[in-house]
């Protein structure tokens, strides 16, 4: 198998729809010089609230500069919030739900 040179991040957050949690076998990564690590970011905020504020800063900048793509998975009117609600309810829906004003 041949790995990129490049640095591969993968992101994982969340888990309301109740699947199994992503795992990795630790062993499938020694031969592949790859880490994984994890935090908690309950744990980060009350440790260091300021450097939590600074980093929601700049994530929620780079969204609004357009850096950052959020995938809208459906779109409702206000008036079928209740629609929308129950989507997520479901826990089947990915990325995220709009509601249009």
């Amino acid at each position: 198998m041949e790995v990129p040179r490049s640095k591969i991040w993968y992101l994982v957050f969340g888990n309301s729809s109740n699947e199994e949690p992503w795992r990795i076998d630790p062993a499938g990564t020694y031969p592949l010089g790859i880490s994984v690590a994890g935090f908690s970011i309950l744990n980060f905020a009350a440790a260091d609230p300021q450097r939590l504020r600074d980093l929601a800063d700049r994530a929620f900048r780079a969204v609004t500069d357009g850096g950052v793509e959020l995938p809208v998975s459906a779109e409702f009117d206000l008036a079928d919030a209740a629609q929308a609600h129950r989507l997520m309810e479901s826990r089947t829906s990915t990325g995220k739900l709009l509601l249009r004003v």
